[in-house]
């Protein structure tokens, strides 16, 4: 009936536990990048109404409106690499960036592009609405990461 708990993991000789740690902006980066690839997959804009309307999401714009989802898996998978394989190094960035505020300039056109579509088109669905909420999170834990550093 009731099991006891299942112990935790023992730690390490160097006192690490093994599971990986992620901080505040890490899970605010990578809830944003999963909601920007999953709001790529809802209605982005719906024309018509009733039995007559016709609505489409991102990738059936490819590439158009896809880049927010393409930064925002770059800025996830980017965190998941530091987190979870901790010795990791990753290529330098061109012209100098580190990869701080690659996510950042990411995030930055994440928001940019979103924020172009809800104010250019004339009948957004929920899913730019969502995206560009998600864009706002992934520039946020971006500079929340640059502010860590």
């Amino acid at each position: 009936m009731n099991e006891p708990p299942s112990p935790s993991p023992s730690p390490s000789p160097s006192g690490e536990t093994g599971d990986p740690d992620f901080s505040t902006p890490q899970i605010v980066i990578l809830a944003s990048a999963v909601l920007l690839v999953f709001c790529s997959f809802l209605p982005w804009w719906e024309f018509g109404s009733g039995d007559r309307s016709v609505s489409q999401n991102a990738w059936e714009s490819f590439p158009l409106f896809v880049w927010p989802m393409i930064f925002g898996l770059i800025a996830g998978l980017y965190v998941l690499s530091i987190t979870v394989a901790k010795g990791l190094n990753l290529p330098d960035l061109p012209f100098g960036f580190t990869w701080v505020q690659g996510l950042v300039v990411c995030g930055l056109i994440a928001v940019l592009e979103t924020l172009a579509f809800v104010i250019g088109a004339d009948q957004q669905a929920i899913g730019a609405y969502l995206s560009f909420l998600a864009a706002i999170g992934l520039l946020v834990g971006a500079v929340m990461m640059v502010n860590e550093a």
